[in-house]
């Protein structure tokens, strides 16, 4: 049986999809934020294969995370995982090895995880730059949620030694908040994997999480949940459709509106009147521009 609905409807024909994806791969963070959406996947695994290796710059890297999630290729994670460096020396090398370890934390499959969660503690947590870069590491241990255990990184980072006040404000400062805030965050994802009310709620930032990427991270879930076949799909679009009849709240509306559209359920006529006279506001992970009602 074919899915309920595409990830994206390809506009980009074969190696057409190059462009657009070339560009937002390589437009630092600087470049647009939102995931170029109607491209090739067989382009886009073709793309990765051949052209991204170990030397580019540690954002570029991000932003193939960002590809990978919003077209789910986690069949591409070996291709990141081999690129993984464990003799790194350079700070930009350790960020380049904490991008990858995201990536595979995020997309990978249960052994691409266990291995970037053993790399991420082995080889991340002791090198060097590891106090440096603790800012960097801490979504890494976000997306290896499932495997992650925090005590490791907090003990380097008890031990060190900063250098001026300054470092040692924000050493004090990351063991303070940043890393029981992650904690949470770690325990909140846990929890709701597989809860789609409370999945719901943080796709349309009513939830409990203050991560940015918590969104996508839920977007990502619904949309599974969704594609797993007919109560899936029908189960996602009541949660949303309830969403939709209860919130007066027109940013609430909207997301949940395009979500709605996006995986090809039915709006009412007042409702997608409502939905036209909302001024377009963010870039929503669960839309394609072609999801716009027919």
């Amino acid at each position: 049986m074919p899915p309920p609905f595409p990830i994206s409807n390809v506009r980009y024909l074969g190696l057409s999809s190059e462009g657009p994806l070339a560009a937002y791969v390589k437009a630092g963070r600087m470049g647009p934020s939102r995931v170029p959406r109607g491209l090739d996947s067989d382009c886009i695994r073709y793309w990765m294969r051949t052209h991204v290796n170990g030397s580019l710059p540690p954002v570029s890297y991000s932003r193939c995370r960002q590809v990978l999630a919003y077209y789910e290729l986690g069949d591409l994670t070996s291709h990141f995982v081999r690129l993984l460096n464990p003799k790194a020396e350079k700070s930009r090398d350790h960020l380049r090895n904490v991008e990858i370890v995201e990536l595979a934390g995020a997309v990978g499959g249960e052994a691409e995880v266990r291995l970037a969660g053993q790399f991420f503690q082995r080889v991340l947590v002791a090198h060097p730059q590891a106090v440096t870069n603790a800012e960097q590491l801490l979504p890494a241990a976000i997306a290896l949620a499932p495997v992650m255990d925090l005590r490791p990184l907090a003990a380097r980072l008890a031990a060190a030694q900063p250098e001026d006040e300054a470092a040692a404000e924000k050493r004090d400062e990351q063991l303070e908040t940043a890393l029981p805030e992650a904690q949470e965050e770690i325990a909140l994802r846990n929890r709701i994997a597989g809860r789609l009310p409370e999945l719901a709620a943080e796709y349309l930032e009513h939830g409990e999480s203050l991560e940015t990427d918590t969104p996508v991270w839920a977007g990502r879930r619904l949309r599974k949940m969704a594609l797993q076949g007919e109560a899936g799909h029908a189960a996602v679009l009541t949660t949303l459709g309830r969403v939709l009849e209860q919130t007066g709240d027109e940013a609430t509306f909207q997301r949940a509106a395009r979500a709605v559209l996006y995986m090809k359920g039915k709006l009412s006529f007042a409702q997608i009147g409502r939905l036209e006279r909302i001024p377009f506001d963010g870039d929503d992970f669960l839309w394609d521009e072609d999801s716009r009602p027919k």
